[in-house]
Parts: structure tokens; C-alpha cells; sequence
């Protein structure tokens, strides 16, 4: 209860702005919210500050079919899952 009240102020605290919070941490703070089962205001706050900008990478290819790498964003997942999947040596 404790926590959640804490994540919760952190998340009112936040600037009115977009994007002045980097990715990483607003990210870090959805992900905290969801496992402390905050408020579901909070949880729209954070995922409205979380921009689909910030996510996307400008294509440098030869061959610019779409203005953002999305070929690198279908990745990320498939990498992520291979990594959690693969036994730690």
C-alpha cells in the first residue's frame, strides 16, 4: 500500500510536458505501476507521456520504404524473448 502511494506522487509529480521525462524512466515507472496495481489514472499518465517518438529510429537504408526502422521494432521483442528464454551461464 506503502509503495503504491509513493508510485503514485512520483507519477503527479511528473512535468505537464511530453517528453521531457526520458523513455527509460517513464517506462521504468509504467512497469512499477502495473506491479503495485496503481491507479488506472496513473497508469494513463505515464502511458500518454510515453511517446511512440521516442520509440521510433529515423531509416537510414538505401532503399527508405517508411521514414522509421520498423523492421528494428518488430525485432526488439523477438531479441528480448530470445535473451529471458536463454539459460544464464
Amino acid at each position: 500500500m506503502e509503495q503504491r502511494v509513493l508510485e503514485e506522487e512520483i507519477v503527479t509529480l511528473l512535468p505537464v510536458e511530453r517528453g521531457i521525462a526520458t523513455m527509460r524512466f517513464v517506462l521504468g515507472l509504467l512497469r512499477t505501476d502495473m506491479i503495485l496495481h496503481a491507479g488506472v489514472v496513473y497508469r494513463d499518465t505515464l502511458e500518454k507521456e510515453a511517446t511512440h517518438e521516442d520509440l521510433l529510429i529515423p531509416n537510414t537504408g538505401n532503399f527508405v520504404e517508411t521514414p522509421y526502422d520498423v523492421e528494428c521494432m518488430e525485432r526488439m521483442p523477438t531479441n528480448t524473448s530470445v535473451l529471458t528464454a536463454s539459460p544464464k551461464i
